[in-house]
């Protein structure tokens, strides 16, 4: 990943836009197990850097793991300052789908290797645990155009689906594990029937209120709240991005 340096506003909105980009490639994929690996130029643990926070929020509200800051110890850094001898900082990360850091079976810094100023991070990952990625209960799911319906009919569907929801039986025991390599079995069922029940809920919901859209060749594409703030960045980066792809996904000479 190559990303604006600096701290200056417009180099916030860069960064943003990147990180738009990268979603946009991680949902083109056609694999759930997804690791991004390289300078982010963010710095976790350092509050006031302004793309620290930033990566944070993304990683957050679309359900990707910063699997660097998981695996590594605090102290570790991975840039060596050219312009203040001494001054070191953690700026490169590898961020991941969840399915993506459960395959990472190591990763450490190589200090006794650098490139100029920045030192290398090593992983090795198990490519004989990748999941077997079964049929998506949202890719069959209508999708609803919500701007036609008035606030009475959303009201009603809120209420439909609240009902509906109110009769789930829900995994405590499972959706309160914090081991991030559960192998569980009985978890990992249990949270997939949770997770296809609640789907249920919300398609029978609309079925009963909005009646029933049988064009069921999109998928829906969710939109979390870090994406409210960008919408403009988000629109830029869809169109970048299938210029990109429609060239053959050419790669970056300077790379």
């Amino acid at each position: 990943m190559k990303s604006a340096s600096g701290g200056q506003e417009d180099h916030k909105e860069i960064f943003q836009g990147q990180l738009e980009e990268l979603k946009l490639i991680i949902d083109d994929l056609d694999t759930t197990s997804v690791t991004i690996f390289g300078d982010f130029n963010a710095n976790l643990v350092n509050p006031s850097h302004p793309h620290g926070p930033l990566l944070r929020r993304f990683s957050d509200e679309n359900g990707l793991v910063i699997s660097s800051e998981q695996l590594l110890p605090v102290d570790s850094f991975t840039y060596i300052s050219e312009m203040r001898l001494g001054e070191t900082s953690w700026l490169d990360h590898c961020v991941s789908t969840q399915d993506g850091h459960n395959i990472i079976n190591k990763m450490y810094v190589n200090y006794n290797i650098s490139f100029r100023d920045h030192i290398p991070v090593v992983m090795s990952l198990g490519l004989d645990r990748l999941p077997i990625v079964e049929e998506e209960f949202n890719d069959v799911a209508p999708k609803i155009n919500w701007e036609k319906y008035d606030t009475v009919k959303l009201r009603e569907y809120s209420l439909m689906s609240d009902i509906y929801l109110s009769r789930l039986t829900i995994p405590n025991e499972a959706l309160e594990c914090r081991d991030m390599k559960c192998e569980n079995e009985g978890h990992k069922s249990q949270i997939k029937m949770f997770y296809e029940n609640i789907c249920k809920c919300f398609v029978k919901a609309s079925n009963d209120v909005l009646g029933v859209n049988n064009n069921k060749n999109k998928k829906f594409d969710c939109k979390p709240g870090f994406t409210e703030y960008v919408k403009d960045l988000h629109d830029t980066a869809r169109k970048r991005f299938v210029a990109w792809r429609e060239a053959n996904k050419p790669r970056d000479q300077n790379d």
